[in-house]
């Protein structure tokens, strides 16, 4: 009698059969691990977008050049090129000289804040 070495049709099937079992319970377990990690990074652009808030708030202080209108401009020039624009949304109160609220948008997720501790992030899947 011949030794015959291998897997036969059967043994393969069932072995496949398994593994896509394992992967219906996995992966759906996955993809929420990604959209949490979203969020965090979403919740960390804001906590740096409401940090560079401050701290234009505090240059406005001293130049008089900044100022409601111009508010949200600066913010983003202190943020750099990382952050684009229409991500970003910051209020002013010119007359109190204090910052308001902050927004940040990204293609899933907008973040606010009123006091930069205290975020309220929902989801967005775009119009």
């Amino acid at each position: 009698m011949k030794n015959k070495k291998g897997f036969t049709l059967i043994e393969l099937i069932v072995v496949i059969a398994i593994l896509g079992i394992l992967a219906l319970f996995l992966v759906p377990q996955f993809m929420g691990y990604a959209d949490d990690a979203k969020m965090q990074v979403a919740k960390a652009n804001l906590r740096t977008v409401w940090s560079a808030a401050k701290a234009v708030e505090v240059a406005q202080q001293y130049d008089t050049t900044i100022n409601a209108d111009n508010f949200n401009e600066k913010v983003i020039e202190k943020l750099g090129s990382s952050f684009d624009a229409d991500e970003v949304d910051v209020e002013f109160d010119g007359e109190k000289g204090i910052v308001i609220s902050a927004t940040y948008s990204t293609g899933d997720y907008i973040c606010d804040t009123i006091n930069g501790s205290d975020i309220n992030c929902t989801i967005y899947r775009g119009d």
